[in-house]
C-alpha cells in the first residue's frame, strides 16, 4: 500500500496527512482547530466542521497522488449513537460534567477495576457514564439508536456504511469491556450498553470502500478502501510492540492528554490510582498505562490570573476542579497560586515531568521512553525526564511518528 490518507482527530486539533507508507514519507499535511458547541442539548463536538475538514483534505490529496486507502485515528472517551440515517444525538464532549449528576447510581452499575482496568473518572471520561446519562435524559432518542460507535469507527461508518468496534478503544477507560476475555462487560453494564456496540474488527483491516455517493459528491475516485481505524494513543505502541516478543519500553503520546504505555509489563497495576489504568492494545494484549491531561493542565495553569501569589512550580501540586474540569496550581495549604519566575513555563514543565515519572513508576514501567506529540518538542520537559528516568528518552515529531505507526500496523498484517 502506497499513498494513504491518515485522518487524525485529536481533542484540540485535527490533522490530515497524505503519506507514502512504502517510504514512510509525509507528502502533504493539513491542520484544523476543533470546536465544541455549547448546545443545546449539551456541549458537543462540531461533527460537521470536522466532516468538512476531512472531505476537503481528501479532495486535495486526491489531486496530489492516487489514494490507496483512508485510515481514521481518534481521541478517546467519545461515542456516537447512530441509526441508519445518522446521529440520533449530538456527540458529547467528554469534559461535560452532566454525567456526574447520576454518579451515585452509575457507581453501583460499573464493573470493578480488576475486570475492566478502568478507574472512575469525572464527567464523560468513562463512556459507560456517558451512555448511562444519555439513557436517562434522552430515552426516546437513545431507543432509536442502532449502534454505539467509538469515535474513529463513527467516521469509518460515515465513510463506508459499515458499523464496527475496535478492541483498544473498547477497553480504554470506558468501563465497557472485560480485559480477561476481550468481551463486552455483562451484568448491570449490559443494561447501560444495551447491545449497541457492533462486532470487533482489527484496527488496520479494511472495513469497506468509500460510499459511492460521497466519492461523487467530493470529486473522489470510486472504490477507495477505508480501514477500521484506531485509538490514537494505542496506535503509538505499534512500532515498539507488535505481535511478537516484547522488550520493556514506554510508548508515550502527548497533546491534550499525556498517555504512557508500559510495554512488556503484561500484568494489571497493583491497585487503582489517579491516572493508572490498564487496557488491551491493538493486538489484544494487556498493557498497563498512565494518563493525565498534561496539555490541558499546562494551558490552564499558564493562563492563571496574574493577581494570584507566585510560587516555584516544583514545590506545588496540580489539582483539577471537580466542577469545571479546569486545572490549577496549588501550594502546600491547598491555596491556588501561579507559577513563579519571570518565565513560568519551565518550572511547570519540570513539574509535569515529575508527575509523569511518578505515573510510570505506578505502572511498573521500565525501559526507554519513545515520546511523540507536542511535549516531544518541549526542551524543558524532555530534559527533566532525562534527569529523572534511568533509561534513554527518544523524542519524535508527531506527524513523522504517526506515519511510522500506521506503516508499522500495516506491516503487522493489519492492512
Amino acid at each position: 500500500m502506497a499513498n494513504v490518507a491518515i485522518i487524525d482527530i485529536g481533542k484540540t486539533n485535527s490533522r490530515a496527512i497524505l503519506a507514502d507508507l512504502t517510504t514512510r514519507r509525509e507528502i502533504a499535511l493539513r491542520r484544523m482547530e476543533n470546536r465544541v458547541l455549547p448546545g443545546p442539548p449539551y456541549p458537543h463536538l462540531d461533527v460537521e466542521l470536522q466532516a468538512a475538514f476531512i472531505f476537503s483534505a481528501l479532495a486535495a490529496f486526491a489531486e496530489v497522488a492516487p489514494l490507496s486507502g483512508i485510515m481514521v485515528i481518534g481521541h478517546g472517551a467519545t461515542v456516537a449513537l447512530v441509526d441508519d440515517d445518522g446521529l440520533v444525538l449530538p456527540v458529547p464532549d467528554y469534559e461535560f460534567a452532566g454525567p456526574d449528576e447520576l454518579a451515585t447510581e452509575y457507581d453501583r452499575l460499573r464493573p470493578d477495576f480488576a475486570v475492566t482496568g478502568s478507574p472512575r473518572m469525572p464527567g464523560g471520561l468513562n463512556i459507560g457514564a456517558q451512555l448511562h446519562w444519555l439513557r436517562h435524559r434522552f430515552p426516546d432518542r437513545v431507543a432509536r439508536a442502532r449502534h454505539a460507535l467509538f469515535w474513529p469507527q463513527y467516521w469509518t461508518w460515515r465513510l463506508t456504511g459499515r458499523a464496527l468496534s475496535e478492541i483498544s478503544y473498547a477497553t480504554s477507560h470506558g468501563d465497557l469491556w472485560s480485559l480477561t476475555d476481550g468481551t463486552a462487560a455483562g451484568g448491570a453494564m449490559a443494561r447501560v450498553t444495551g447491545g449497541l456496540f457492533p462486532p470487533l474488527a482489527p484496527a488496520g483491516a479494511v472495513a469497506g470502500v468509500l460510499r459511492p455517493a460521497l466519492a461523487a459528491a467530493h470529486g473522489l475516485p470510486a472504490g477507495i478502501p477505508v480501514h477500521v481505524g484506531a485509538h490514537d494513543s494505542s496506535l503509538a505502541l505499534v512500532p515498539h510492540a507488535g505481535r511478537g516478543p516484547r522488550t520493556p519500553a514506554i510508548a508515550m503520546s502527548t497533546g491534550t492528554w499525556l498517555t504512557a504505555f508500559a510495554i512488556g509489563v503484561e500484568a494489571m497495576p497493583p491497585q487503582a490510582a489517579p491516572g493508572v489504568m490498564a487496557s488491551l492494545d491493538i493486538f489484544g494484549r494487556l498493557v498497563p498505562n498512565f494518563r493525565f491531561m498534561a496539555g490541558k493542565a499546562r494551558a490552564d495553569i499558564l493562563a492563571a490570573p496574574a493577581d494570584l501569589p507566585a510560587r516555584p512550580a516544583e514545590l506545588c501540586r496540580i489539582a483539577q476542579d471537580p466542577l469545571t474540569g479546569g486545572f490549577r496550581l496549588i501550594d502546600g495549604t491547598g491555596a491556588p497560586v501561579r507559577p513563579g519566575d519571570e518565565d513560568p513555563a519551565p518550572g511547570l514543565d519540570r513539574l509535569l515531568a515529575q508527575e509523569t515519572i511518578a505515573g510510570l513508576r505506578a505502572i511498573s514501567a521500565q525501559g526507554p521512553i519513545h515520546v511523540t506529540g507536542p511535549f516531544a518538542e518541549n526542551r524543558e520537559f524532555i530534559t527533566a525526564l532525562k534527569g529523572g528516568w534511568p533509561f534513554p528518552i527518544h523524542p519524535r515529531s508527531y506527524e513523522a511518528s504517526l506515519v511510522d505507526q500506521v506503516a508499522a500496523l500495516f506491516n503487522e498484517g493489519q492492512g
